[in-house]
């Protein structure tokens, strides 16, 4: 399994085109990355940090969905 700390400079957009299940994640953390406009433009880093979100919840959260 990859580690999904290394998708942490990729877009939401471009993660979510990698693994679009992962969607699941943003759901279940109350973020509203994937119908966000600005998806495209944020890095899975700066979305963890605006929602406030421990690196471990976060990584975790999105780990689930990557196979």
């Amino acid at each position: 399994m990859e580690d999904p700390k290394e998708f942490s400079q990729q877009t939401v957009s471009e993660f979510l085109e990698y693994a679009p299940q992962a969607s699941k994640a943003f759901l279940e953390l109350g973020m509203a990355c994937i119908s966000c406009h600005l998806a495209r433009f944020c890095t899975l880093e700066e979305v963890r940090k605006a929602y406030k979100l421990d690196e471990k919840t976060f990584f975790e959260a999105i780990s689930k969905y990557l196979s």
